[in-house]
Parts: structure tokens; sequence; C-alpha cells
């Protein structure tokens, strides 16, 4: 029996992230659709993702669409049965049927975005707007097909930085909106961590490399894990937390020192931040923001990374928020000292609020005229809500 096509009624922007080796993409958009849904409480926001691990969505009841991988179908070999005709024709098909029943008021991509959604929306001239943090080689960068094609369509780029901290080359700057960092907004819990976990009189060491998907992340995990083994032995009131990440699947090439607490994955890993006595973690750009405006005392070890300088972002935080401490000489000798002595500096913690996702979604909510649907007093705050 056929299925005839659904009339859509409800108004709705669509966000379309890649995800593969970290959670980075899908949080700076799920941020922004947060804000954009207490902005706009009618409207629909769907985020597409392409790749897998989506609980950080569910979660916080976003509506979660499953696109299979451009890559797989275009070029995989389980796809190698089909021409190359039909398999970009099928890619063509998902996109094109997403873009026309949902007809959403606007696309918001992230860095690496799916070119079927991009070429159904030029086609249907639905608006779209590209979020892209700081690139180290942004003519590499651009010289990918699907970049290229969303950036030179696409009416905004959302710079999730503040102005001066990444100047976008060229013929781009115009189109340009610096936002400021876009990160969650959690209310604190005020209850110490050790207490969370039922470990009084303890103090809590948490390593993090927020997905846990890329290749690195192993050795990164497993010094960490050595080290805290030694300063365990040496100091019992110290335990490690282990927030492994979703994506994270080398498990059996860990070795994972007795007592450690392990968690694949934490909805909402502001809640164990925020009063842990320390966190370690690689410089992601949700990770390390989120960390510096918990006030979180931090010791941050860049990775290296193809297009991100984790680098230059650690050392630029640094500057600016004294929790943090970016350790770039890595020895278990020296992290050891270094844990140490953070475990017994007293570091007053101070929140700051980052308000990038509310001015994206106020940037949006005019890009793709909104301000018809329902929506608060223009003094609401959305950085109060994201659920």
């Amino acid at each position: 029996m056929a299925i005839g096509k659904i009339e859509m009624k409800t108004a709705s922007v669509l966000f379309q992230a890649p995800n593969s080796i970290g959670l980075g993409h899908i949080n700076r958009l799920a941020n922004i659709a947060g804000a954009l849904r207490f902005l706009h409480p009618p409207i629909g926001v769907p985020i597409a993702v392409e790749g897998a691990s989506h609980q950080l969505l569910k979660s916080r009841n976003f509506p979660c669409i499953d696109l299979p991988k451009e890559s797989e179908i275009l070029s995989g070999r389980s796809w190698a049965a089909w021409t190359p005709d039909e398999r970009s024709g099928l890619n063509a098909a998902f996109a094109d049927n997403l873009i026309d029943h949902l007809k959403p008021a606007g696309v918001v991509f992230d860095c690496f975005p799916h070119a079927g959604i991009v070429n159904a929306c030029i086609k249907t001239g639905t608006p779209m707007a590209l979020c892209l943090r700081p690139m180290i080689d942004f003519e590499h960068y651009l010289n990918d097909a699907r970049v290229s094609l969303l950036i030179r369509n696409a009416r905004s780029i959302l710079i999730p930085q503040n102005a001066g901290d990444w100047d976008i080359p060229g013929e781009f700057r115009e189109r340009a909106i610096y936002t400021g960092p876009i990160v969650s907004w959690q209310p604190a819990n005020p209850e110490p961590l050790s207490l969370q976990l039922g470990l009084p009189g303890k103090r809590v060491v948490v390593v993090t490399g927020g997905g846990g998907g890329h290749t690195e992340t192993l050795p990164f995990y497993q010094l960490c894990l050595s080290t805290l083994e030694q300063i365990m032995a040496e100091h019992t009131d110290v335990v490690a937390f282990l927030l492994a990440g979703p994506l994270f699947k080398q498990w059996r090439s860990l070795r994972i020192p007795m007592a450690t607490i392990i968690s694949p994955f934490e909805p909402e890993p502001s809640h164990i931040f925020s009063t842990a006595d320390l966190v370690i973690s690689q410089a992601g750009y949700n990770s390390l923001y989120e960390l510096a405006s918990l006030g979180v005392p931090t010791i941050s070890i860049p990775a290296r990374r193809g297009f991100d300088d984790q680098s230059g972002r650690a050392k630029e935080l640094a500057a600016n928020y004294p929790n943090i401490h970016v350790l770039d000489t890595l020895t278990e000798s020296t992290l050891k000292s270094h844990i140490l002595h953070k475990l017994n500096a007293t570091t007053p913690r101070y929140r700051t609020r980052l308000n990038g996702a509310s001015k994206a979604a106020e940037h949006l909510s005019a890009l793709f005229k909104l301000q018809s649907l329902n929506s608060l007093s223009d003094d609401a705050n959305c950085n109060e809500c994201y659920e």
C-alpha cells in the first residue's frame, strides 16, 4: 500500500552534525537547539546525526534522526553491488525526502556537513547556517567538496568564539557572526562528587577524553590511570573516576587500576565535573570551555588533531581562566607532581556564564524568520533552560 505524503504543520529548524570520534559537533548544536526551543517553545528542533551514539541527544529529549553515513553509501565495500549512480541517487533520496517532508525554516550544520542535505537545501531554497569553530588550516578545510558547497551557500557562519579570537578568511568574513563560546549551562550541584558517589572523605580525580573515539584517547587514558594508580597507592584518600565517553571502544587494551570508578557516558557531565576535586582532560572545544566556565581545577593535556588546534586553545583558556593548567610535557612523573600539587592547592571556584548558545539562537530566529512563533518575552534568559 502506498503511503501518501504527510503534511507537516509543526514549524522546525533542522540541525545536522557528524559524530564519529567526539561529541563536540552534536554538543554545540544541541546547546543552540535547546536555546532556540526555549526562545520559541512551539518549534521542533530535530537533530540529524551522521554517525553513532546519540545518548547525549536522547537524554536531553531532542528528536534524533539517524543518517546513513555518506562515505559508506558512496564508497563503502558493503554497497559495492550497486553502481555509483545508484548509490549516489539513494544518498540524495534520503536527504531530499527529509527536507521535503520536514520543510524546515532553516538548517544548521556544524563543521563537516552531509552533502546530500546541503544539496537538498539548495534545490528547495531552504536557508542554511554553518557553526564553525576555528580551523588550523582553513584552506585545507575549504578544499573538502562538502564544506565548499555549504560555506559558499550558507547565509550565516556562526563562530563560537569572541570577536578577535579567530578571523575567518576573506570572502566569508561579512557573513561571520561571533557568538562567543557555546556550551551548556546547568545549575551547580552543591553536593561534592565524593558524597554523590557515596565516598565521604575521598578526593575524586576525573579523567575525561570527551566522546572518547579518537585513536589517541587510549594512550591518554592509560597514562592518566597508571599515574593515578601510583598516587592512590600512596594516598588512600584519592579515587580515580574515568568518564570514558560513549565512543571509546578500546576497552580490551586498557589496563584499569583497582577501585577506579568507570562511567562510559553521563548525560550531564557538568554534574560530575563541577564538584570533582580535579579533572584531567584533553582540550576538545566543548570539554575545555565547559570546564573553564565551571571553575573546576583542571589539568589540560592537549591532543594532536587534524583541523583542531587543541594546544592553542588550551593555552588561550589558561591565560584567561585560573582553574585551567596546561601540561605540554607528558610523563608519569610530571603528571604525578601536577596532580598532587593541584589536589593540595586551594583554588577558589568561580563559575562563568558563557552566552554563546543564546546569542546563536537569537540570530537564527531572525535569520529563519521565526518571530511569528509564540515566544517568551524579550527579557527572558534562555540560558536558564536547555530541557
